[in-house]
C-alpha cells in the first residue's frame, strides 16, 4: 500500500536510516528472512519471536545466534522492554567481534542501576495510570507524564496497544523521544487503518519535536482522509510546499481543509521580516502552481480560500502575480491587502503589462473596491520597482488610462519612453486624464500638429468635467502650445477672451510662450506682443518670459517697448527651466528682461545663441542700448561683457559688426564718462582682445587699437587701471610710453598699477622713472616711488633732497630712509639740518640715518686701512698698546710714561689694571697709577 512504502521510508529516516545495508546482511537466510520482516514489513511482534527462535537454536553457528541476539535486544530497547533488552544485548555482547561492540554500545543506553530503573519505571507507570484516568487537568496530567522520559514509553505503548487511547497518544508525542517516535513510527507504518488514527488521535497542540515534524509530514500524505486531516492540524510544522501539494490533490476533504490551513498559516509566514526572499519567491511558486487547478474548480469556498492565498502570496513571484492578474475580476471578496516584496525578480522587461491591461479593461463597472485596490497597488508595484521597460510601452498605456491616481506613471515616461513614441502617448492616451498626467513629459518631446486635435478634445472634456480640477488642464495646455499647429493659437486666443474657471490668464500667456519656441510668424509674434504690453497681463514674471521669447523670435520691435516693459517687471527672475523645459538650461538659472539678449544655450552639443537676430539688426541694437539716455547708462552695459568674451569661440562668436559696435560705444564713454567703471562690462574682454596679435581684419584691429589709447587716456581711473592691467602681450613703443606716463598718475592705485607692470614687462628703474613718478600730486603715489627708487640704477639723490622738505611727514621719513640705504656722503648736510625739523618722528629718522652713513664710512675707511697693512689707529688700539707697555715686566721709566699716558688717554677699560698697580712695590709707579685714575675720573664727569 501507498501509505505503508511512505512510513517504510520515513521509519529509515526518523530511526537514524536504521534499516541495514545490503552488504552488512547476514549470510542465514532465516535471519534474513526475520530483518525483513522487522525493516521492510514493520512487523515487530513477528519478527522478536523469529529472533528469539534463532538466538536459541543451539544447532546453529555461534555468530549467527549473537547476532539475532543482538537484534533482539535491539528491538527490545526500542519497544521500552528493558530486562529483555539486558538479557539479549548481554548474549550478543560475549566476543570481540563488529556484532559484540555494537551490543555492548547499546548496553550503555540502557539503565546501569537495575534498582534505580526499577523505581522509576514503577513511578512512571502510576504516572501513565493517572493519565488514564485522570478526569480534569489533562494537560498537567501529560506534562507529569512527559517528565519521566523514555521511562514512561513501555507503559505508555502497552497501554496503546491495549486501548488506543488519545491520552496515551498524546503523551507518547509530547515525550518526543526516538523511542516514543519509534512506536509513532511504527503506528503510522501500520496497515490497519484504525492504528494509524488512534496514534494521531492525541498530537493535539503540545511542541513537536523535530524528528515529529517528519512524522507529521508522513501523516499529511496518508491514503486516509482521516489521517492527513489529523497530520492538518498542526499546520504550523508543516512546508508550505507539502500545503501545495496537497491542495493540488483530487481529494476535496483534505484540500479544503489544506486550503484554510495554507491560508492561516500564509498569513503568519509571508509578512514576517526574517523569512528570506528568495525563500518567500520560491514558495510563491509552488502555490501558484498548486491553485492554478483550485481556480478553475466549482467550488466557491475553496475559489476563495485559494483567491486569499493568492493574494497572500503570489506578489513574490512572476508565476503568482501572473495568477493574480489573470483572476484580478473575480477577486470580488478581496479586502484590498495583497503582499508584495520590497525587491524582486521579473520575468523580461514587460511582465505582465498588456495581461494586466487586458484584465483591467473587462473589470465589470461594479467590481469591489478591493479588487481595484489591488489593482492600483499591482501597478504601483511594477512602477516602484521598475520592473515595465519601453518593451511595455502599449500595456502601460493603457494602464494609464484605468488606473490615474499613479503618481510615477510620469517618472515611468521619462525614464523609458522616447521621442518617437509621443504619437502613440498622445493616441493611446487621447480622451483620458491620463493624457494631463503625460503633459509634463510630453512638453519635452517634439510633438506635430498631428498631436494637436487629440489633445484638444481632450482639454475640452477636460474643462467640462470634474476632472479638470484634480488634473490641472493647464499641463495639457502647454502640450497642446508644443505642437505648433495653426489652430492652437486660434484655440489659445479665444481661450484668452472668453476665460476659464480652471485656466487663468497666466496658464494663457505660458501657453503662448511654448507656442512660440515651435512657430515663428507674425501672427504668433504679435500675439506675443499683445500679451507682452496688455495691461491684462498681471505676472510681471510672464512679462520677462514673454520678452525673452520675442527675442529668441528676433522680434525687434519690442525693444520700443523696453523702457515700459521693464518698469512693469520690475527686478523679477524667472527660472528658465520652469518656462522652457528640455532647453539645455542650468537647472538653477534665473533670467530677468536685461538677460536675453546676451544668453547663450547649448543645443545639440553646440553653444548657441539665445537671440534670433540677424547681424545687421543686431547691431543695430546694441548700438542703441548702449547708447546713453540724459547721460545715464542702461543695464546692457552689464550684459555687454557677456556678449564679447566669446569672440574667440568659433560657435558663437558674435559678428565683427557687434563687436564693432560695442567697441566705439565703449570707447566714446571711455573719453566722455569720469565715473565709468568697467567692471562687469566689455571693457576688459575688449582690452584684453586688443593686447593679442593683431586681427587680421583691419576695420576691428583699428576700433581696438583706438579703444586702447581712450582707456589709457580715460578721465576715470578705474579704466585707466583696467588699461593697464590689460597690458601683456603687446610691448610696442606706444604701450610702454602711455605706461611710463601713468606712473605720474594723479591716482596712486594707477600709478603703482603701471609702475608694478612695467616691472612685470622688464623695464629698468632707470632715473626718468623715478622723475616722472615724484612728479605725482599723490603723496602714495610718491611714497611708492621712494621706495621703488632705491632700486634705481643711477643716483637720485638730488631728486630726493627737495623731498626733506615735503609737506608730508610721511615723505620727509622716507626720504631719509632712502638716505640711509644710499649711504652718500653729500646727503649729510641736508640730514643735519632735518634734525631741526618740527616733527620729532622725522628728527629720529634723519638721526638714524646719519648714524648709518657715518657708521658705513668710519667702518670703510677702518678696513681700506687694515687691509692695506697699516696700523690700527683709535682709542681701543692705543689703550692696548699702552697696557702691555706698563706692564711689571719692564723698566720702571717706560712703565711710568706708559701709565702717564693711559691718564691722558682716559680709556674707562684701563682703570682696573691702574687701580691694581695703585699698589705697586715702586712709589713712582703706585703714584703715577693714583694719578692717571684720577684723570680718568675727571674726564667721565
Amino acid at each position: 500500500m501507498t501509505h505503508t512504502l511512505v512510513a517504510s521510508i520515513f521509519v529509515l529516516l526518523a530511526l537514524l536510516a536504521d534499516r541495514t545495508r545490503a552488504q552488512d546482511l547476514p549470510s542465514d537466510d532465516a535471519l534474513r528472512a526475520a530483518i525483513a520482516v522487522e525493516e521492510l514489513e514493520h512487523d515487530a511482534t513477528t519478527a522478536r519471536a523469529r529472533y528469539d527462535a534463532i538466538a536459541r537454536d543451539a544447532s546453529r553457528d555461534a555468530a549467527i545466534r549473537r547476532h539475532a541476539w543482538l537484534r533482539l535486544g535491539r528491538l527490545a530497547h526500542r519497544r521500552g522492554e528493558t530486562d529483555l533488552a539486558r538479557d539479549a544485548l548481554a548474549q550478543a555482547a560475549q566476543g570481540d567481534d563488529a556484532i559484540a561492540r555494537a551490543a555492548q554500545a547499546l548496553a550503555q543506553q540502557e539503565p546501569q542501576d537495575p534498582a534505580r530503573a526499577k523505581e522509576l519505571a514503577d513511578a512512571a507507570e502510576r504516572a501513565v495510570a493517572g493519565l488514564i484516568e485522570t478526569l480534569t487537568d489533562l494537560n498537567r496530567a501529560l506534562d507529569n507524564v512527559a517528565w519521566f522520559g523514555d521511562a514512561a514509553v513501555p507503559p505508555l505503548i502497552h497501554r496503546h496497544l491495549e486501548s488506543r487511547d488519545a491520552r496515551s497518544s498524546a503523551a507518547l508525542w509530547r515525550i518526543g523521544t526516538k523511542r516514543a517516535l519509534g512506536f509513532v513510527g511504527d503506528q503510522l507504518a501500520s496497515d490497519d487503518v484504525a492504528a494509524r488514527r488512534a496514534i494521531l488521535s492525541g498530537i493535539g497542540s503540545a511542541p513537536l519535536a523535530p524528528a515529529a515534524a517528519a512524522l507529521v509530514r508522513t501523516a499529511l500524505f496518508d491514503a486516509d482522509d482521516e489521517v492527513a486531516l489529523a497530520a492538518l492540524s498542526r499546520a504550523e510544522s508543516i512546508e508550505i510546499e507539502d500545503f501545495c501539494t496537497l491542495v493540488a490533490s483530487a481529494r476535496p476533504r483534505v484540500r479544503s481543509t489544506a486550503l484554510q490551513a495554507l491560508t492561516a498559516q500564509l498569513q503568519n509566514r509571508m509578512a514576517r521580516m526574517d523569512q528570506a526572499l528568495a525563500q518567500k519567491a520560491r514558495e510563491s511558486r509552488a502555490i501558484a502552481a498548486a491553485l492554478t487547478p483550485v481556480l478553475e474548480s466549482t467550488s466557491p469556498e475553496d475559489f476563495k480560500l485559494a483567491t486569499l492565498c493568492l493574494l497572500f502570496a503570489g506578489g513574490f513571484s512572476t508565476e503568482g502575480r501572473t495568477l493574480l492578474v489573470k483572476w484580478l475580476p473575480r477577486l470580488r471578496d478581496a479586502s484590498g491587502t495583497i503582499y508584495l516584496p520590497g525587491r524582486a525578480d521579473f520575468a523580461g522587461e514587460s511582465e505582465n503589462a498588456v495581461a494586466l491591461a487586458d484584465t483591467l479593461e473587462k473589470l465589470p463597472v461594479d467590481a469591489g473596491q478591493g479588487v481595484r485596490v489591488v489593482a492600483s497597488q499591482l501597478v504601483e508595484f511594477y512602477y516602484r520597482e521598475r520592473a515595465w521597460r519601453r518593451p511595455a510601452l502599449d500595456g502601460v498605456l493603457r494602464i494609464a488610462r484605468l488606473v490615474t491616481s499613479s503618481s510615477q506613471f510620469t517618472q515611468w515616461l521619462i525614464d523609458n519612453a522616447t521621442a518617437e513614441d509621443a504619437p502613440r502617448v498622445v493616441e493611446v492616451l487621447a480622451g483620458s486624464a491620463a493624457l494631463s498626467e503625460a503633459s509634463h513629459w510630453l512638453a519635452q518631446q517634439a510633438l506635430t500638429g498631428a498631436e494637436f486635435e487629440p489633445i484638444r478634445r481632450t482639454l475640452d472634456w477636460l474643462l467640462a468635467s470634474d476632472e479638470g480640477e484634480r488634473w490641472r488642464p493647464s499641463l495639457l495646455l502647454l502640450a497642446l502650445a508644443k505642437t505648433g499647429h495653426p489652430e492652437a493659437l486660434t484655440w489659445l486666443r479665444a481661450l484668452r477672451v472668453k476665460g476659464s474657471p480652471r485656466l487663468g490668464k497666466s496658464d494663457v500667456e505660458r501657453a503662448a510662450v511654448w507656442y512660440g519656441t515651435r512657430r515663428n510668424d507674425d501672427a504668433t509674434r504679435a500675439f506675443l506682443r499683445e500679451l507682452l504690453t496688455s495691461d491684462a497681463t498681471e505676472e510681471p514674471a510672464a512679462r520677462v518670459a514673454l520678452f525673452g521669447q520675442l527675442v529668441s523670435m528676433g522680434d525687434e520691435r519690442i525693444w520700443d517697448d523696453l523702457t515700459d516693459v521693464r518698469t512693469r517687471a520690475g527686478d523679477v527672475r524667472v527660472q528658465a527651466l520652469a518656462w522652457w523645459p528640455g532647453t539645455a538650461f542650468d537647472a538653477n538659472v534665473s533670467l530677468g528682461i536685461d538677460d536675453w539678449l546676451a544668453l547663450r544655450v547649448e543645443r545639440e552639443g553646440r553653444k548657441v545663441w539665445w537671440h534670433g537676430y540677424d547681424p545687421a539688426a543686431l547691431t543695430a541694437i546694441w548700438s542703441r542700448l548702449l547708447q546713453p539716455v540724459d547721460g545715464e547708462y542702461g543695464p546692457y552695459w552689464l550684459r555687454s561683457s557677456a556678449a564679447i568674451s566669446v569672440v574667440h569661440e568659433e560657435d558663437s562668436a558674435p559678428p565683427d559688426a557687434v563687436v564693432l559696435a560695442i567697441c566705439d560705444a565703449h570707447r566714446a564713454r571711455c573719453l566722455a564718462d569720469p565715473w565709468f567703471d568697467p567692471e562687469s562690462t566689455a571693457l576688459r574682454p575688449l582690452l584684453w582682445i586688443a593686447d593679442q596679435p593683431d586681427h587680421a581684419e583691419a576695420t576691428r584691429r583699428d576700433a581696438l587699437a583706438r579703444l586702447r589709447v581712450a582707456a589709457f587716456a580715460a578721465p576715470s581711473a578705474k579704466v585707466r587701471r583696467v588699461a593697464v592691467e590689460q597690458v601683456d602681450r603687446r610691448r610696442d613703443d606706444a604701450t610702454l610710453t602711455a605706461l611710463h606716463q601713468l606712473v605720474a598718475d594723479p591716482e596712486s592705485f594707477v600709478a603703482v598699477a603701471a609702475w608694478e607692470k612695467l616691472d612685470a614687462l622688464g623695464a629698468p628703474v632707470d632715473r626718468a622713472r623715478v622723475v616722472r613718478g615724484f612728479a605725482s600730486t599723490d603723496r602714495d603715489a610718491r611714497l611708492f616711488v621712494l621706495e621703488q627708487s632705491k632700486r634705481c640704477t643711477e643716483s637720485v639723490s638730488d631728486l630726493i633732497l627737495p623731498l626733506l622738505r615735503d609737506e608730508a611727514a610721511e615723505v620727509r621719513i622716507e626720504a631719509c630712509r632712502h638716505f640711509a640705504a644710499r649711504v652718500e656722503l653729500e646727503s649729510v648736510p641736508a640730514l643735519l639740518e632735518t634734525l631741526k625739523d618740527e616733527s620729532e618722528t622725522v628728527r629720529r629718522a634723519a638721526a638714524e640715518s646719519l648714524q648709518a652713513i657715518r657708521l658705513y664710512h668710519d667702518e670703510k675707511a677702518r678696513w681700506a686701512r687694515m687691509l692695506g697693512g697699516k696700523p690700527e689707529l683709535g682709542t681701543a688700539a692705543a689703550a692696548e698698546a699702552l697696557v702691555d707697555q706698563a706692564s711689571p715686566q719692564n723698566d720702571v721709566q717706560t712703565r711710568l710714561l706708559a701709565i702717564r699716558s693711559l691718564g691722558l688717554l682716559a680709556a674707562p677699560e684701563t682703570l682696573p689694571l691702574l687701580i691694581a698697580w695703585t699698589r705697586d712695590q715702586d712709589a713712582s709707579i703706585a703714584s703715577a697709577s693714583r694719578e692717571a685714575v684720577q684723570r680718568i675720573h675727571a674726564a667721565g664727569k
